[in-house]
């Protein structure tokens, strides 16, 4: 991967060729050591994490058009230099199990530094620098030719809207200007806007574990969404979201779970095999092991569905806020809640799973024999991308005259004044 689009700071050039590795032709190496540390800052900050898991084939692949795919002596002399903190041994990737050859990195305030006063310097020069502009925008140009339909509405659409946003530089100004963005917001905005003016939006697909398209659209803070337009003049009027979307069809999901697994084994009348049970032989009907236990299989399915449908009322009830009867249920405020639930329902043992084994206790008896670790991604592959990411949801846009951008469990809603 030659690296085209990316300027080289003065101070950063100025540090990497005073080390004995960048000298004679070695100073070609220092662009693509600046975009490795630029990728492992920005996922640090989109992660929330310091140290970040980094496949060592895409460290190959940012260096192979240099080195042929030589990269640790550049590495080691950022580490040298103070940029860069290399955790020793190896790692099993975090956000992709199969790419088990994974180095931690973690890009240290030196590094930090250099980037941020490149980052600023650069965009302000997209501004103001009409040959700077004109270059990046041929840049940008040559990424969204190369942009391929795909056959999948809600994926082709959120690429075209998201090549089709302009930004509202005076509105940009007013938004910074009146909020208190803490270090790492700003950082994360300063990602933003480099990804919306270099145009890259790579990734725009299903994501096979939630189901969800993960785009920068969905990454940017929201407060500077509404600095965004479409180049026909639509603005962002409105974001459309399923309230407490996990939470409402939690219920449906273990239900489900129960139809599949356990009520099949139920009125089969056949025997269960334990775990440690061998198939046998001959034409004798077994139902294989099963993850819930014996010793539960005496759940009411009738007690079951008054449970769930009594959760769905719960949840859906328009004339009431669950999360503040929740919170006075158990002496937690509203916000405490709200930041719990969805920890409760991915297994995490708080007060939150307390209040559902004991107000919902059939329901929680089958979650609980579920890979509850699971359950977030679950809900959103089987319910929430079924009805936002439903290809007649964005034709339904269309025949109003509205474009919809997808944000997992909402989107917003871009439209003319006056509509």
């Amino acid at each position: 991967m030659k690296i085209t689009n990316i300027k080289v700071g003065v101070e950063f050039n100025r540090l990497l060729s005073g080390h004995p590795v960048f000298a004679g032709d070695g100073y070609k190496l220092i662009s693509p050591c600046q975009h490795f540390l630029q990728e492992i800052y920005r996922l640090g900050v989109e992660r929330e994490c310091d140290f970040v898991d980094y496949y060592s084939g895409s460290i190959k692949t940012i260096f192979r058009s240099y080195t042929k795919g030589r990269y640790k002596p550049f590495l080691n002399a950022m580490e040298e230099l103070k940029l860069l903190e290399i955790k020793p041994g190896y790692y099993h990737c975090a956000t992709n199990p199969e790419k088990s050859r994974c180095k931690r990195y973690k890009v240290l305030d030196l590094g930090k530094r250099l980037l941020e006063d490149e980052e600023v310097a650069y965009l302000r020069d997209l501004h103001n620098d009409p040959q700077i502009r004109r270059r990046n925008l041929q840049n940008r140009s040559k990424r969204k030719g190369k942009v391929v339909p795909t056959g999948d509405v809600a994926v082709d659409s959120t690429n075209k809207m998201l090549w089709d946003l302009k930004l509202d530089r005076a509105k940009l100004d007013k938004i910074m200007a009146s909020h208190e963005f803490t270090d790492g917001e700003r950082d994360s905005i300063r990602f933003s806007l480099l990804r919306y003016e270099q145009g890259d939006f790579k990734g725009v697909e299903r994501n096979p574990k939630d189901g969800r398209i993960h785009h920068f659209w969905v990454l940017m803070k929201s407060e500077i969404r509404g600095a965004f337009f479409l180049n026909d003049r639509k603005i962002r009027t409105h974001t459309l979201d399923i309230r407490a979307c996990h939470p409402v069809f939690w219920a449906n999901y273990v239900y489900d779970f129960y139809k599949r697994t356990y009520k099949p084994v139920m009125e089969s009348g056949l025997p269960v095999m334990d775990s440690t049970s061998i198939y046998p032989s001959g034409n004798h009907p077994v139902i294989p092991s099963l993850p819930i236990p014996p010793h539960y299989l005496g759940i009411d399915g009738d007690i079951l569905v008054k449970e769930k449908n009594r959760w769905i009322a719960f949840w859906t009830d328009e004339n009431t806020d669950p999360r503040e009867i929740i919170a006075q249920e158990i002496g937690f405020t509203k916000d405490m809640v709200k930041s719990s639930i969805n920890s409760a329902l991915n297994g995490s043992r708080n007060r939150l799973g307390e209040w559902l084994a004991a107000r919902y206790p059939c329901l929680f008896m089958v979650w609980d024999c579920t890979d509850v670790k699971l359950t977030g991604n679950e809900i959103a592959k089987q319910f929430e991308t079924d009805i936002m990411l439903n290809p007649d949801f964005f034709h339904y846009a269309e025949c109003l005259g509205v474009r919809i951008m997808p944000e997992h469990d909402g989107v917003s809603v871009f439209a003319k004044t006056r509509q």
